[in-house]
């Protein structure tokens, strides 16, 4: 990572073909926002897009592990003492 004189910073990427591929469909995907198709525009959207979706992903296993829990300790039904 660099930083620029403005306080900027920078990221020297190396990507294999399929994950340069996944950034080119993305950048298509997203001409339309991204007119000229800036790399780091093109980067932070999607980050911002995972990071939204990696907290509602735990959100949802936050909120599924009580549940979890709750079935663990229930009783066992229909079994002889």
């Amino acid at each position: 990572m660099i930083v620029t004189q403005q306080g900027e910073r920078g990221l020297q990427l190396v990507l294999t073909d399929e994950e340069f591929a996944a950034f080119k469909k993305a950048q298509d995907r997203l001409a339309h926002v991204v007119r000229h198709g800036d790399p780091a525009v093109v980067v932070a959207l999607a980050l911002a897009h995972f990071a939204v979706h990696l907290e509602k992903r735990e959100r949802n296993e936050r909120a599924r592990a009580p549940e979890k829990v709750a079935r663990s300790h229930a009783p066992a039904t229909g079994q002889a003492a």
